[in-house]
């Protein structure tokens, strides 16, 4: 008996294991007339959407076999989809809810979930403080305020502050810091840096405090932690670190892009990191830059570092790098041998020009033509100082004689060619994708400006012949 009656107990406290498997959150909204309700979460500065919840008997229930990804979620209430937010944690996942129309976000009672109870604790105290601290901070606008009463304003500003911390650090503490609505306070807060040691001579490194706060940028917000992915502060971080904390010169983009990749710990984290600097600096519009593409596309993408993207893709990031390496910044840029649309023979490499301007054009575009036009008076006042153009008419020998008209047409005095039978590869060569387009080469042909209009050029020229600053 006592065997069958085990079997039985042991069974039971199988099932209800089997039973909090997944998850399961019942939301109650006094005074709604939503039929339904939506649970997305955050992923950077978007929300996706991961499940709907219909009104049954006065209640939504989200639920689901398998576990929801930590993260920051929201619940939205149609039909304005004003909404209301939630911590989703590993076995912190069958709670109930409950808020009402009024005040969704600002009513909202939990029960069941240790990180929410927090959580929402947390917020409610916040919200009392920054009442508390508007009223000072206005009363502190008044001019003919007392200067003692003043300093007591101050004074009672700084003291709200250190309670606030310390309710911070109390509510971390509860835990170790280790649950997850532990670590997203912890996550808001900066870095505390210490004062910076004495040298031997007495001197101290004015660049401490910088060095040290670089150097601990992510200390609150890991990148080891899969759930930051899933709300605002990640992408937020490492959009602030790269503009802030990074020299904008692509050498340290790229020494920084590798730091950020080797602390991205998690594979999720990493898969995101990846693909976020790869995009920002494809579509990136500073001017050399695109080495940082195309570094992260041929030392990842194309060493087997990003296994994720499918085969067709990959080929393309890979080949797009390809193309683009040739033609970066300090670059040799590949020669032209091409015939003027006079037909004699024109060698880039033979120009001795100082500064050669590579314009490709064509006839039939607008914005070559207005690019032409500001060209021409750029010509004509640096031609005798070392500048030179080689132009390149994007046209095949079927319409060559459109690229002799516009020449005219305009006054395009300078050298100006064609790859009529594309037998030059000038197009291929450049990776040309739009016309116009311009490569600024100095004496040596080596690239040193590219894909900028005539106003840049001429403030290049200015600078470089005039010795303008």
């Amino acid at each position: 008996m006592k065997s069958i009656l085990l079997s039985v107990f042991l069974s039971l406290v199988a099932l209800v294991a089997f039973a909090q498997d997944g998850y399961r959150i019942e939301v109650e909204i006094k005074d709604s007339e939503a039929k339904e309700i939506y649970l997305a979460y955050h992923m950077g500065s978007k929300q996706f959407l991961t499940d709907t919840a219909k009104i049954e008997n006065g209640k939504f229930v989200f639920k689901g076999e398998e576990e929801l990804k930590g993260g920051i979620y929201l619940v939205a209430v149609p039909p304005k989809n004003t909404y209301f937010e939630l911590l989703i944690d590993e076995k912190d996942q069958h709670f109930q809810v409950k808020t009402d129309t009024a005040n969704l976000s600002g009513n909202v009672e939990i029960s069941g979930s240790p990180n929410n109870e927090k959580f929402y604790g947390y917020i409610g105290f916040l919200g009392k403080q920054r009442i508390k601290a508007s009223e000072m901070q206005q009363e502190m606008q008044n001019p003919d305020l007392e200067e003692d009463k003043m300093e007591g304003l101050e004074e009672s500003l700084k003291e709200l502050n250190e309670k606030v911390r310390k309710f911070q650090s109390d509510l971390i503490a509860e835990d170790g810091g280790n649950a997850f609505v532990s670590k997203m306070i912890k996550a808001n807060q900066e870095v505390e840096i210490p004062e910076p040691p004495t040298n031997e001579d007495g001197s101290i490194d004015s660049t401490f405090r910088y060095k040290y706060y670089k150097a601990h940028y992510f200390d609150n917000l890991p990148l080891s932690d899969g759930r930051f992915l899933r709300t605002p502060l990640l992408e937020r971080r490492i959009d602030s670190y790269m503009k802030k904390m990074v020299s904008p010169l692509p050498d340290s983009v790229i020494k920084e892009s590798d730091y950020l990749l080797s602390i991205a710990t998690d594979e999720t984290v990493y898969q995101y990191v990846l693909s976020k600097l790869l995009n920002d600096y494809a579509k990136s519009k500073i001017m050399g830059y695109d080495a940082v593409y195309v570094h992260l596309a041929t030392n990842y993408y194309g060493k087997g570092k990003a296994d994720w993207v499918d085969e067709e893709q990959l080929l393309k990031i890979v080949d797009n790098a390809r193309k683009l390496e040739p033609l970066l910044i300090g670059k040799k840029a590949p020669n032209l041998i091409l015939n003027t649309l006079a037909g004699k023979p024109a060698n880039l490499y033979n120009m001795s020009s100082k500064f050669t301007a590579v314009y490709f054009w064509d006839p039939d575009c607008g914005n070559c033509s207005k690019m032409s036009v500001a060209l021409v008076d750029v010509y004509k006042d640096y031609k005798d100082k070392g500048f030179e153009i080689y132009g390149i008419c994007n046209k095949t020998y079927e319409e060559l004689e459109k690229c002799k008209e516009k020449e005219t047409d305009k006054n395009m005095s300078w050298i100006n060619t064609a790859d009529p039978y594309g037998q030059g590869l000038a197009h291929s060569k450049y990776y040309i994708r739009a016309n116009p387009t311009i490569f600024l080469l100095d004496k040596n042909k080596v690239i040193r400006y590219k894909r900028i209009d005539a106003e840049q050029l001429r403030d290049i020229l200015e600078r470089e012949l005039d010795g303008k600053k």
